[in-house]
């Protein structure tokens, strides 16, 4: 069958291409807030025109080039156009307007892992062999063709209708040979490659050893993290966790991690474990090849040909905490035909690359699409070279009773708390000396100023640490 009038069919992806469909964020539909990443905000999104459903990805110019973020930026939209793979998440289409820019990409609906894991706790060990299996070859397929995933953890795993495993955000992919060569096909030359140093990108609990102390960029940086995660599916958390990310990093240098009883985990995965979460990368399992890690004893009995065609665990709903569907319409009140400009900033990757290519990532040939869009739903509430750092909906409490707040961390040294439902200011902060802020719990933290005081709850999100840490670094550089 045909695709509809202005999209390509490709090989069973359908793709929307300028100039033949010319796109705009009013062309779409937003149905619900999926997320927010380093410096974009996720939506699902029907697009009118067909009826069909993506998950939106929308950066902001401003802020990618403030931060330097170009390079990343473009560099992960080529990645996508290069790769295509049964466990990777499609690039559907790409367009632009003098706000923003937009991926839209393969809508996957049962959710994250995250959410799997949280909701069940330990899985079980028949679910962790299948959606390890799947990690693995995805792996495979990436390092095969030189491109180094950096960020694998449970969040960026979703789940299809029919419960199989996609691997996205490619935001922080390290190439190890030119993405002309990933775009041809060309397999990675390992031999011919001269070594690369690492910076720090990714999530602190899935970081490597050799990601903290600038050591050289390898295939092995990813098997760290699946080791990480592996454990993560049967023991329900990280192996390295601290009160913040310096702690983490400490616990990660010190090989600092608990091995539960064969209760919990079998001898099999605890071997497993302790073959990946090795500090030195030449002797972790898959330095060799991915041949290592299929040959394991954990891994008996699985037939790698057939591992897409296996029956996968049927995912479990996810339970929604109390409120969640009001703060929802909240934030879908707000960006129906317009998205949000502000976003959260990575400050611990900031300074990387900045400056470099910094309009390269706005020259996306033949999906450029220009359309006035009008003020931005910030209008009124920043100043105009005003940034948000982090943004994020919380309860904000005072004493016994709360108000649904969104949260803004500005580049301005300023909080400042918005009604969702109108987006008016309800007042703000100054990040001055007086400033006293403070870890309550994974999901709360405590605001003092002078004689104001609050709990600021994230709703569940195990944020407060970021949150603590950004308000800080800020505070920090603000009054040195």
């Amino acid at each position: 069958m045909a695709a509809p009038d202005g999209l390509e069919d490709k090989g069973g992806d359908t793709t929307v291409r300028a100039p033949r469909a010319a796109l705009s964020i009013k062309d779409f539909e937003v149905e619900k807030v999926l997320g927010a990443g380093s410096f974009a905000q996720v939506l699902q999104a029907k697009l009118n025109r067909t009826g069909k459903s993506y998950a939106l990805k929308i950066m902001d110019k401003r802020h990618i080039v403030k931060q330097g973020k170009a390079e990343y930026v473009l560099r992960e939209r080529r990645v996508l156009d290069a790769l295509r793979h049964e466990g990777l998440i499609n690039l559907c289409f790409t367009f632009q307007d003098p706000h923003s820019l937009y991926l839209g990409l393969e809508l996957c609906t049962k959710g994250e892992l995250f959410d799997q894991i949280q909701e069940r706790g330990q899985l079980p060990m028949d679910d962790v062999r299948f959606y390890s299996a799947q990690i693995v070859l995805v792996l495979e397929f990436l390092h095969k063709k030189g491109v180094v995933h950096r960020d694998l953890k449970p969040e960026n795993l979703l789940l299809t209708d029919e419960g199989h495993l996609k691997l996205g955000d490619f935001g922080s992919v390290k190439l190890l040979q030119d993405v002309e060569m990933v775009a041809a096909g060309t397999d990675y030359d390992r031999s011919a490659e001269p070594e690369r140093k690492t910076s720090f990108v990714g999530t602190a609990e899935y970081a490597s050893p050799e990601v903290l102390n600038g050591g050289m960029a390898s295939t092995a940086m990813d098997w760290w993290s699946f080791g990480c995660l592996f454990y993560q599916m049967i023991v329900s958390k990280p192996p390295f966790r601290g009160g913040s990310q310096y702690l983490t990093f400490q616990k990660i240098e010190q090989m600092d991690y608990h091995m539960p009883g064969v209760g919990v985990m079998p001898l099999e995965a605890a071997d497993l474990v302790r073959r990946l979460l090795v500090e030195d990368p030449k002797q972790r399992l898959g330095y060799n090849g991915v041949e290592e890690i299929k040959a394991h004893a954990f891994f008996e009995g699985v037939d790698w040909s057939r591992v897409w065609e296996m029956t996968p665990p049927v995912p479990v709903e996810i339970t929604r905490q109390e409120g969640d569907s009001e703060d929802e319409q909240d934030f879908l009140e707000i960006a129906p035909t317009e998205a949000s400009h502000g976003h959260v900033r990575d400050l611990a990757g900031g300074q990387e690359q900045r400056g470099r290519g910094a309009t390269a990532a706005f020259l996306w040939s033949g999906d450029d699409h220009h359309e006035a869009q009008g003020d931005s739903i910030w209008t009124g509430i920043l100043a105009d070279d005003e940034t948000i750092i982090k943004e994020g909906k919380v309860k904000k409490y005072k004493g016994m009773f709360y108000k649904k707040r969104i949260l803004l961390l500005t580049d301005k040294a300023r909080l400042v708390y918005l009604d969702p439902s109108n987006m008016q200011p309800k007042g703000e902060i100054p990040l001055d000396r007086e400033l006293e802020v403070a870890v309550k719990s994974d999901h709360a933290f405590t605001v003092k100023h002078g004689k104001d005081s609050y709990v600021m709850d994230t709703q569940g999100q195990r944020d407060a640490v970021e949150w603590v840490e950004s308000i800080k670094e800020m505070q920090d550089f603000i009054n040195s």
